[in-house]
């Protein structure tokens, strides 16, 4: 393999209480690997991570970067005790600072186009990134998504086979198997490993 280091970008898909494929690739790649994820975070953070790991790390074209990006309804803030990430804002608890009258009253779709879009557009401008990754496809056809969508990266989206009841977990992340399955064939096989 050609790279020295991999680092690895997301939400709760690449970090979170049990392994992913991100503490899989730790396992099995013979290069450090470096997992960024951070559970309920959301594209604009992922693409400040990225920034402050590459400060911190000094990215060459030898490393290995991948994001795998979240879904585009989600609020990150950076406040005094850091990031507050809590996933999609469309399915806060009550009492939720992204509760029903925020949504109602500042969530807008047109605004997470554009800010997910120009986290994503201008990661990959800054960014040796290997291939790009998301867990949600991105299916609109307003004017606004089609400017963005021309210059946005080609992204492989994770669809989650759940006709296997061995590969299901208690809620919507996928289990251990189905991680081995996404790194296979996504990313060993193009790194021909």
């Amino acid at each position: 393999m050609e790279y020295k280091r991999a680092f690895l970008f997301g939400c709760s898909y690449t970090s979170f209480s049990y392994p992913t494929w991100a503490n899989i690739m730790q396992k099995d790649l013979d290069i450090p690997v470096y997992n960024w994820g951070w559970s309920g975070t959301g594209n604009v953070a992922i693409q400040h991570r990225m920034v402050q790991c590459d400060l911190l790390n000094k990215f060459t074209e030898h490393d290995l970067i991948i994001p795998l990006w979240s879904s585009w309804t989600r609020e990150d803030r950076y406040e005094e005790e850091g990031w507050y990430n809590v996933g999609s804002v469309l399915n806060q608890p009550p009492g939720s600072k992204y509760n029903k009258t925020f949504v109602r009253n500042h969530w807008r779709w047109e605004n997470d186009v554009v800010k997910n879009a120009t986290a994503i557009i201008t990661a990959n401008k800054m960014f040796p990134i290997w291939k790009n990754f998301s867990i949600a496809p991105i299916d609109d056809d307003s004017a606004l998504y089609d400017f963005y969508q021309e210059h946005l990266p080609k992204i492989h989206v994770w669809s989650i086979d759940k006709s296997s009841h061995s590969y299901q977990v208690d809620d919507d992340h996928p289990s251990i198997m189905q991680h081995m399955k996404f790194i296979k064939k996504e990313i060993y096989a193009d790194l021909k490993i």
